[in-house]
């Protein structure tokens, strides 16, 4: 990709056509800051709550769906919200091939796509092999941090990441909560069950649990 930094006024979104592997986040972001990722970013509402509390961190967004990601896209620009970069790519690629192992504070799982058809499953953003690649990504004691409201993919979720050497389950931070996407808003609303797990990438291994 080319070396220059996008300015605030020229944000877009990028592609992986745009970057060459591994990242480089100075570059990408202009500065150089802690980088924390949301993965399924959608119309970017996290996103600019987020980066608007948190002008420290460098906020990367990856959204797989382009459609969405534009309207994320206007966000960033109307609310200026310099800190946030957000990119069209397929999570799994991205995290095999360039994402630098370690290299992520924390990254932010919201309201994926339940796929409730067994045969669909194999398309959930977190399912076999994935917390592999997500603890790779994370610095030691970074954070892995999720929320759905899907009570069996949640059960899903727990199985899986309790399973993986990798992480350990912590409490969800209570300065996170706050912080939410407009499907979350409109889910309390109408009073639905929010599940919400949060993970720290162990420092030592932990044993898989039985």
């Amino acid at each position: 990709m080319s070396d220059a930094i996008l300015q605030p006024a020229e944000l877009r979104h990028l592609t992986l056509a745009d970057l060459s592997a591994p990242l480089d986040y100075t570059a990408l972001f202009g500065r150089d800051a802690p980088v924390q990722m949301e993965i399924g970013s959608g119309r970017g509402d996290f996103l600019i709550r987020y980066a608007a509390v948190r002008p420290d961190l460098n906020l990367l967004g990856v959204e797989r769906k382009l459609t969405i990601l534009r309207r994320a896209e206007h966000k960033v620009r109307y609310f200026k919200a310099s800190n946030v970069l957000l990119l069209h790519a397929e999570i799994r690629h991205l995290l095999e091939e360039y994402i630098p192992p370690g290299s992520l504070d924390a990254i932010h799982i919201y309201f994926p796509d339940p796929w409730p058809k067994k045969r669909h499953a194999k398309r959930r953003v977190i399912r076999q092999g994935m917390p592999e690649l997500l603890g790779r990504a994370l610095v030691m004691g970074g954070y892995l941090h999720i929320r759905t409201d899907v009570e069996a993919y949640y059960a899903e979720i727990m199985r899986l990441l309790e399973a993986c050497p990798l992480f350990v389950s912590v409490t969800p931070p209570n300065d996170l909560e706050p912080i939410r996407t407009a499907y979350e808003d409109k889910f309390l609303r109408h009073g639905k069950v929010i599940y919400r797990a949060s993970f720290q990438r162990a420092c030592q291994p932990a044993q898989v649990r039985a």
